[in-house]
C-alpha cells in the first residue's frame, strides 16, 4: 500500500488542476489505511479533521520523501485531533475531551525533536487565547450584539487560526522551500473550509448556542430578525431564513479570500493549494444556490 501511495503522489504531483481533487481524496483513502485507528472517539473527531491529506501531499512536493511527508501527515493529523477535542471540551465542558487532548499533546512533545517541541508549545500558546474569544463571542450573541462585516471576518479569520499558527509552522520546520505566503493560503483555505463547516451546522450551533458565521451575519441586517427569535424558535425556525439574511455578507468574504489567494505568489510545488481554494469557494456558492438563496 505504501508503495501505491508513493506512485499516485508522484503522478499528482506533476498533474493539473483537472483531475487533481480526485486524486487527492485517493491519497486521503490511503492514508487513513496506512494510519487506522481503533477508538471511536478518535474515529468521530477525524471525520471532523479537513486537511490530512493536503498537508500530506505539501509535505511529498516539497521533499519527493514519503517517509518524511507520512510523519508531517501524522503529526498534523495528531495536532487536528487536540485542537477538536479541545474545542468540544470549551463547547461542552467534558473533560473525558480534555484529558485525551491532553495525553496526545504529551505524546507529541515526548515523540518529536527539541526545535518542534519549541515550536509547538509557541504556537498552541498563540491559538489558546481563541477559545475565550469563542465565549465572549457567544455571550455578545445571546445578548443580541449585532456584527459587523468587521467582526466577521475577525471571529471567522481567529477560528482558522490554527492552520496557520500551529500545522503551517510545522511544515515550515522541515520543507525548505514553504514560506510565509504558503502559510497565508494555508489560513484561507481554513477559513474557507470553515465557512462550509457553518454553512452545514446551522441548525446544530442554533441548538448548543456556539457561534456561527451565518447565525452572526445574520444578526447584522437591521431587520425584524434577533438572535432570541432565532433561539427561542429554533426547532421550527428554517435554515433557509437565517442563510437569506446572511447569505450575500458571508458570500462577500469567500469572494474577498478567493481574490486574495489568486494573488499570492508561491513557490511551484505548493501551487495545488489554489486548485483547493477554488474548490472549497465553488462548494460554498453551489450549497448556497442548492438552498434557493437569492444571491
Amino acid at each position: 500500500m505504501r508503495q501505491l501511495l508513493e506512485e499516485k503522489s508522484q503522478r499528482l504531483v506533476y498533474s493539473g488542476e483537472s483531475g487533481f481533487l480526485a486524486g487527492l481524496e485517493e491519497i486521503t483513502g490511503l492514508l487513513s489505511r496506512l494510519d487506522p485507528v481503533d477508538s471511536p472517539t478518535l474515529q468521530a473527531v477525524d471525520a471532523k479533521g479537513q486537511d490530512f491529506g493536503t498537508y500530506y501531499l505539501a509535505a511529498y512536493s516539497d521533499t519527493s520523501d514519503i517517509e518524511s511527508s507520512l510523519s508531517v501527515y501524522r503529526n498534523v493529523k495528531n495536532l487536528v485531533r487536540v485542537v477538536l477535542l479541545m474545542d468540544r471540551f470549551y463547547e461542552v465542558g467534558n473533560q473525558r475531551y480534555r484529558r485525551l487532548g491532553e495525553a496526545l499533546l504529551a505524546r507529541l512533545r515526548k515523540e518529536n525533536d527539541p526545535y518542534l517541541k519549541n515550536a509547538l508549545n509557541f504556537s498552541l500558546r498563540q491559538f489558546w487565547p481563541f477559545w475565550k474569544f469563542e465565549q465572549s463571542t457567544k455571550n455578545l450573541m445571546v445578548q443580541g450584539h449585532t456584527f459587523s462585516m468587521k467582526d466577521l471576518r475577525h471571529f471567522n479569520l481567529f477560528k482558522s487560526s490554527d492552520a496557520a499558527l500551529i500545522y503551517a509552522p510545522l511544515l515550515e520546520s522541515v520543507l525548505s522551500s514553504f514560506n510565509h505566503n504558503v502559510s497565508l493560503i494555508i489560513h484561507y483555505n481554513q477559513a474557507l473550509q470553515d465557512i462550509d463547516d457553518d454553512l452545514d451546522d446551522v441548525q446544530e450551533d442554533l441548538r448548543d448556542q456556539m457561534p456561527n458565521i451565518f447565525i452572526l451575519a445574520a444578526l447584522d441586517r437591521g431587520d425584524s430578525h434577533d438572535y432570541s427569535e432565532f433561539h427561542r424558535h429554533r426547532l421550527n425556525i428554517s435554515t433557509k431564513l437565517i442563510l437569506g439574511s446572511s447569505a450575500g455578507s458571508v458570500l462577500s468574504l469567500v469572494d474577498e479570500y478567493a481574490a486574495m489567494v489568486e494573488g499570492i505568489s508561491v513557490p511551484e510545488q505548493f501551487y495545488f493549494l489554489k486548485y483547493l481554494s477554488r474548490h472549497y469557494a465553488r462548494t460554498i456558492r453551489k450549497k448556497l444556490a442548492a438552498s434557493r438563496i437569492d444571491l
